[in-house]
């Protein structure tokens, strides 16, 4: 969601009531458009109980639920069912080892993810350094920034320095991986290249159908048979009448074999030519105008339809 907040001129852009949502491009007049999290950022502070990570979520769900979804643009944190399947999942991982997230965004889940798991380092990789500082400043503000690791840099780059970056040990009880979709199985490949996945550790991915992340589906369902995978139906967060999936992924590796040494199987063309629909899509959501939540429905339910005829669906209730 790539939506812009404009404040009108003279007016504080920190005042909920007096921001309005644009997402037509930059302003040529003197309102100045500024980021989601320029406006977010001063909500958080302002709305929400210093140390109480609770009353911060909450203040991010007020504002993507009262700001933006009125104006039809996304904000991209996994709020409501979203985060009950992620807390729900955390529950079924080892009772040993650290959490990581690859994709901090402003650090909403990273407070969830806390929360959730109080005794768990949590390790949080974020590629923009501006939403990264928002988010060690809004994590200092719910008081935990003694419990989460913000690292800054692509995810290409950080993983395969994990094991210097704590020496002591870094073992992975879960992994929430919540960045760009085309990511999730290269970097999944990387956690089992360095061995860091914890015997049944709990690989949970945001935004599998919606824009989606085909490869990392069709690996996990079908690859290299380590994997027990399943996918939840899940509305997204402020943005009515849209499906969206969670893919909840326990790693069960053979007894006796590493990870690494089990290849993954060779993906179908057809899933490829899933991904670059996929890929599409998201390109059209970071461009100008973003895209209508009418249009992410239609896309939705079409990647839907697709995924079934590969056999991957979510599961029956």
């Amino acid at each position: 969601g790539g939506g812009r907040i404009c404040a009108e001129p003279g007016t504080p852009a920190a005042t909920p009531a007096a921001a309005a949502v644009d997402s037509s491009g930059p302003s040529s007049s003197g309102g100045g458009m500024v980021s989601k999290a320029a406006v977010l950022l001063p909500h958080v502070l302002r709305t929400a109980r210093p140390g109480d990570p609770a009353s911060a979520c909450a203040a991010f769900e007020e504002c993507a639920e009262e700001l933006l979804q009125p104006a039809r643009q996304w904000f991209k944190i996994a709020g409501g069912a979203k985060a009950e399947v992620l807390t729900s999942a955390l529950r079924r991982a080892p009772t040993e080892g650290s959490v990581l997230e690859i994709g901090t965004y402003l650090g909403y889940s990273a407070m969830l993810l806390a929360m959730s798991q109080p005794s768990r380092r949590i390790v949080t990789l974020e590629v923009d350094p501006g939403n990264a500082l928002a988010a060690e400043c809004l994590l200092a503000h719910a008081g935990l920034a003694h419990r989460v690791d913000v690292n800054i840099g692509h995810s290409k780059d950080l993983l395969r320095r994990l094991p210097a970056l704590y020496p002591s040990g870094f073992a992975l009880a879960a992994v929430f991986m919540d960045q760009c979709g085309s990511r999730f199985w290269a970097d999944l490949e990387e956690l089992l290249r360095l061995d860091l996945l914890l015997p049944g550790a709990v690989i949970i991915a945001d935004n599998v159908l919606k824009p989606g992340a085909p490869v990392f589906l069709w690996q996990a369902f079908y690859g290299a048979g380590c994997f027990r995978a399943r996918v939840v139906s899940v509305p997204e967060f402020a943005m009515p009448g849209v499906e969206d999936w969670v893919a909840v992924v326990q790693y069960m590796p053979s007894s006796g074999a590493h990870s690494w040494e089990v290849p993954p199987s060779a993906t179908p063309p057809a899933v490829h030519d899933l991904e670059w629909e996929a890929h599409r899509m998201r390109a059209r959501a970071a461009g100008p105008g973003s895209v209508d939540f009418r249009d992410w429905a239609a896309f939705s339910a079409w990647m839907r339809e697709r995924l079934a005829g590969l056999g991957i669906s979510p599961a029956p209730e």
